[in-house]
Parts: structure tokens; sequence; C-alpha cells
């Protein structure tokens, strides 16, 4: 993979959350070149950074009124590099100009599951709901009205807390999800009904994907899909992370990059849609973050020499890291 940026020097104003990998969309690109961050430890802030990674300025500030945030922050930069953040502790999406001028919030769903923005602009949730066996999409417009409600049965039987959909916008305007329990990938546009499906079956993800008590400590975690990404070459980039080989019980729960490393690798595969067939695979000793409304980007955290927690922002390539087929 080709590396883009180094984030976090230690002259920065605050360190970066030693986590941040193993949370989504805590990073961006912005039209620049440039990039944005939101996972400073302690929250309340998004910092930017130029191309060559160093530090520029900040956004916003802790607090509960316009243009203030929480604790925990998740960021997508829009094709005009605006930003719209979700901010998880207080439960809202705001909007700021690629500048950090701030422009409006509204409420979210009451969930803390993946989201997406599409090309028109409007949002996709996922939201728990009761009874088990159910899973509902939520399409948003730009305002935060709903506008659509879809329902997908769940084929695998677990707890509906631990019933994470993922969301991906589509090139044509639609969008990509899936149960991260399952290598079941549905495309919707806007019907209710998927007009694509991508399906795996390798023993490395078996069917019947299941959240296990007492997982990552005790008993080796099941495989998940984390996220996906469509590149403008119309290939369907399909990040999962699988049980690392080292993993022994009594790991620690706490997420961390440490914790990463040790508990899971990421395996990455890339679908020729058009002709439905996996043409490129890899997999890293490594829990890959997920940029959301960005190029194809992923990143990964570690400490340098000084035990500065870094971030560092990565472009996956078809190349001898990930063999083609």
């Amino acid at each position: 993979m080709n590396e883009l940026a180094v984030l976090g020097a230690l002259t920065d104003p605050a360190s970066v959350r030693d986590d941040a990998a193993s949370r989504d969309c805590m990073v961006g690109q912005l039209p620049s070149g440039g990039f944005v961050m939101s996972g400073p430890i302690g929250g309340g802030q998004l910092f930017l950074y130029g191309p060559d990674g160093l530090y520029t300025s900040a956004v916003g500030r802790r607090g509960s009124g316009p243009g203030e945030f929480g604790t925990n922050i998740r960021i997508q930069v829009a094709s005009n590099g605006d930003l719209f953040t979700m901010d998880d502790s207080q439960m809202r999406i705001s909007h700021f100009l690629s500048d950090g001028t701030y422009v409006s919030s509204f409420p979210a769903p009451s969930t803390n599951r993946p989201f997406a923005q599409l090309r028109d602009g409007s949002f996709v949730f996922h939201q728990d709901v009761v009874p088990p066996g159910s899973s509902v999409l939520l399409r948003l417009d730009p305002a935060g009205r709903t506008t659509e409600r879809l329902e997908r049965p769940v084929s695998v039987d677990h707890l509906v807390e631990f019933d994470t959909w993922i969301t991906a916008p589509a090139r044509d305007g639609g969008f990509w999800t899936a149960s991260m329990w399952e290598y079941s990938i549905l495309k919707f546009t806007n019907a209710n009904e998927p007009v694509s499906v991508i399906k795996r079956h390798v023993d490395w993800f078996p069917e019947g994907g299941r959240y296990v008590q007492g997982a990552p400590v005790s008993v080796s975690p099941s495989p998940l899909i984390r996220f996906v990404k469509e590149d403008e070459a119309g290939l369907l980039w399909v990040y999962s992370v699988v049980p690392d080989e080292e993993w022994e019980i009594g790991i620690s729960a706490r997420p961390s990059f440490e914790w990463g490393r040790k508990t899971f690798d990421t395996r990455v595969e890339v679908w020729d849609l058009e002709n439905q067939r996996v043409i490129a695979t890899g997999q890293f000793d490594e829990w890959l973050g997920g940029v959301c409304g960005s190029p194809n980007i992923v990143y990964t955290v570690s400490e340098d020499e000084n035990l500065n927690t870094r971030l560092h922002v990565f472009e996956p390539t078809i190349s001898d890291t990930l063999v083609s087929r």
C-alpha cells in the first residue's frame, strides 16, 4: 500500500487516540490533498493537515452548542470539500465548509451504527429495531428528514444489539450494505429490493457467523465485514477482519492499536463487479480503519520512538501486496 501521510506529530495540540483504527470515519482526504482528522484524545475538535501531514488548524471546540463537539466524532468529506460530522456522544450531524465554517446541524437517528453520505447529499443509517430478525436502513435527505425505510431480514441468529450493518455509497447514486456477520453485500438504488448481491463462500469467512459470548478475550472472534468501497474504476473493495493467527486467551478487551494488531488481521478483496469475480486479495497484520466520503484510503495507528501515537494514511493498490488472481 502507498503511504500518503503520517498525522499526529509531537508538536500537535493534541495526541491521536490509540483506538482510532478500530473506529471508522476518523480521517478524510480534502480536495486540496490535505487531511482532516477527528481522532484527537478528548474529542472536541477536528484537526486539519496539509498534504505533507503537517498540522495547520483546528475546527470547533468542546461543547454542545452549534459547531461544537462531544467525544466521539466521525467525519465524511463531500466531493466539494464540505465536512459532515456524526457526533456519536450528542447524536447529531453537523455540516461545515472546508475551511471549518459552521453551516448547520440536525439530530441523528437514535443509533451509533455506521452511516454513509450518498452522491446526492442524502444519508443512510443503520438502526436497530425490535423484535429480532429485521434490520432497518433509514435514508435521510440533506436536512435530516427520513425519506425511506428499508427493512432487510437477518438470516443469522444473534442479538439485535450486535446486528451491525455497514453502509457505503455506490458510484451510480445508490448504496451498498451488508450485515457484518455475512459475506453477502447488497446494492440498493431507490427501490426496496437490492439490484445486486455479492456473495462469497470461503473457509476464512464461514456462513452463520454470530456474536460469541466472551469474544475476543476468552473466545477467538468471528470474521466480520468492516467496510466496503467502490472506487472510480468500478471495483468494489471489501475489507474484513479475521482472527489473528497469534491470538491468545486473555487479550485485553480495550480497543487500542496494540489490541487490534494482536487480535485481528484485515483481509482485503477486490471485486470486478462487471464479471462478478475477485481479481485481487491480500491480508495485513493490522486493523485497518475505513475512510468515509473520501477516495479509497485506509489508516492504521502506531507509536513512534517517543511513544507518541501517530496515524498513518494509506492508499491501497493492486500490486504485489494485493496479489492479483
